[in-house]
């Protein structure tokens, strides 16, 4: 089957990162890239002229749609936004400063075209950093740091797919979807939440009770790792977890989903609400081990400490991590050394 260029947009939220908006249009110029791209930009003057700028140097080789949005948007709101204007079958999103690579853009966008069951796909993500060489070498190295881990989300029941995903987390947000359900499911998700802690895990959560998701094994995401990301003002879950108000937030969570799975599925709703617990222990071990939260099992009643202790040290094994790094930095070597090219051109000196 032939994919048109039409099926797809690409949409790239950005604020105030000109430099990172100029550098991943310019890669896809150079790959020429066939679908359109839809630029969500909640800059403020003087960032968003320059914006428009680069945009518009562009648009004789790329499909190029931008969109002005208030700097004091929401995020949800934003994306939301930019789905409810487009046409597109299928979307996916990347982020002004990582890579999407469209070899694997292009086998996800067909493995949902003929699996009408799955209702995402992506591929396998690496993330890297740019480093300064020493005064003697001088310049600039490009390393890659770690491989994401993910599985297969295959399983017949939405139940066992849900399961799979909270004990095993990896988003699914970045990957291509089917708009109209992801238009959706954000919508749900900005109606029922109050962070985007929660609001970044309910939608995927809908996703994966709405169909299966696959994880082909082909390069997807590029991602840097750098400091303007790593100190975004986002609250942690540490700080959601102590919070006075954490049972509230969980329990819209948790209903939402369970009224997904129950319209979805036909189960019962003492099985689903039961189903959902289940896999929120099992996130919210990992999250304990990650965040190794003070008196974590008074917070949460229904979590029993000993049960997160032994879950959390699943999701630890450096080892296999470095396997996986190891692995996917030399099968993607290619696609890995375009972008590494294209990166090292663009370092601010």
């Amino acid at each position: 089957m032939t994919i048109v260029p039409e099926i797809l947009t690409l949409i790239i939220p950005t604020y105030t990162r000109t430099e990172f908006l100029t550098r991943i249009l310019r890669y896809y110029w150079e790959k020429g890239f066939p679908h359109q791209i839809f630029i969500a930009d909640s800059s403020s003057e003087p960032v968003r002229a320059a914006n428009q700028e680069v945009v518009a140097s562009m648009r004789d080789i790329l499909n190029i749609r931008y969109e002005p949005y208030l700097p004091d948007i929401s995020f949800p709101a934003k994306i939301a936004n930019s789905l409810n204007t487009l046409e597109s079958k299928y979307v996916a999103f990347c982020a002004d400063d990582d890579f999407l690579i469209p070899k694997g853009l292009e086998a996800c966008l067909q493995y949902l075209e003929d699996h009408p069951d799955y209702s995402a796909a992506q591929g396998r993500r690496l993330i890297f950093k740019i480093i300064q060489n020493s005064a003697l070498t001088r310049g600039w190295s490009f390393k890659i740091v770690n491989a994401e881990r993910g599985q297969n989300l295959s399983q017949d029941r939405a139940i066992d797919r849900l399961y799979q995903h909270l004990s095993d987390y990896a988003s699914t947000f970045y990957a291509v979807h089917r708009r109209i359900e992801l238009l959706r499911n954000l919508k749900m998700a900005g109606d029922r939440t109050r962070d985007l802690r929660f609001g970044e895990l309910l939608p995927s959560c809908l996703t994966v009770i709405q169909g299966k998701v696959n994880r082909l094994d082909v390069p997807y995401t590029l991602s840097e790792a750098h400091q303007e990301n790593t100190n975004r003002k986002i609250v942690n879950w540490g700080d959601l977890l102590v919070g006075d108000d954490f049972s509230d937030r969980y329990t819209a969570f948790r209903d939402c989903l369970v009224r997904e799975i129950v319209e979805r599925t036909g189960e019962y709703e003492a099985t689903a609400k039961e189903a959902v617990n289940k896999a929120a222990l099992a996130y919210f071990g990992m999250v304990y081990g990650m965040y190794r939260v003070p008196n974590y099992n008074e917070v949460i009643q229904w979590l029993p400490f000993i049960e997160i202790a032994t879950l959390a040290s699943q999701f630890s094994s450096y080892a296999s991590s470095q396997i996986l790094l190891r692995r996917h930095t030399y099968v993607y070597r290619s696609e890995i050394s375009t972008v590494k090219q294209h990166v090292l051109r663009h370092v601010k000196t």
